[in-house]
């Protein structure tokens, strides 16, 4: 398999060996650590664009048929980072390991990659390399911001999908630029006929980014960004 170049970020270690596992569907074993059902429901969510995904607890008997068992937990004392995992790809089965849930999920989103950069023949589903990563991140904060002012406000489902995409890479801060869009209450005057975000929806935002350990920042703009504001004498 070529293109590990591709990977967004690049891992800080990866190490091929021989074999390969072919992948028609994937059987989510969760083991020890903090495995949230919210968080299950995240890596069901990732991974079943590509491939049909089952989940089932350690504790449960298997029925996962030509599935690719994949068995994760969460084992801190493992790690000297936050935000690390280990993920082991065996001609049995996969193995991924997080030093806490966020680390997890960023192993889930390193599969998810390596799925879409795989040969795939016909029915026979994906051929994934046997390999060890060993990866976390250079900076503990990764985030972009995104400019709902001066540039267009996006609706609720471009940003839950901005928040999948931004996810993918490992981003885990986001910030929206406001000078006049936020619907202040009893501040109508400012943002009326701007499409503001209401309170509600950037609560339910809040809810959509901490899924995936994504911290939504207040950003909201003063002094020489208050234009929309200063032209209204009560605020002068």
């Amino acid at each position: 398999m070529s293109g590990f170049s591709l990977l967004c970020p690049q891992p800080q270690q990866l190490v091929t060996s021989t074999g390969f596992v072919v992948v028609k569907g994937l059987n989510v074993i969760t083991g020890e650590g903090d495995v949230t059902p919210s968080l299950v429901n995240v890596i069901q969510k990732t991974l079943e664009v590509i491939v049909h995904v089952s989940v089932r607890s350690n504790t449960q008997t298997s029925q996962s048929g030509s599935k690719t068992p994949v068995y994760i937990y969460v084992k801190a004392q493992l790690f000297n980072q936050a935000q690390a995992y280990k993920l082991y790809i065996e001609p049995n089965g996969i193995t991924i390991i997080g030093s806490d849930p966020s680390g997890l999920l960023y192993a889930i989103m390193t599969l998810k990659q390596l799925l879409n950069i795989a040969e795939k023949k016909d029915n026979e589903g994906f051929s994934l390399p046997c390999l060890y990563i060993h990866d976390w991140p250079d900076f503990k904060h990764r985030g972009v911001m995104i400019d709902i002012s001066r540039d267009k406000v996006p609706t609720m489902q471009t940003l839950f999908h901005l928040v999948d995409v931004f996810a993918s890479l490992k981003f885990n801060q986001l910030q929206l630029y406001t000078e006049h869009t936020f619907a202040y209450e009893g501040h109508s005057q400012v943002w009326k006929e701007s499409s503001p975000m209401t309170p509600a929806e950037i609560r339910e935002l809040d809810n959509y980014c901490n899924q995936y350990f994504i911290e939504l920042v207040p950003n909201q703009n003063s002094f020489g960004h208050m234009h929309r504001w200063l032209i209204y004498e009560e605020y002068n």
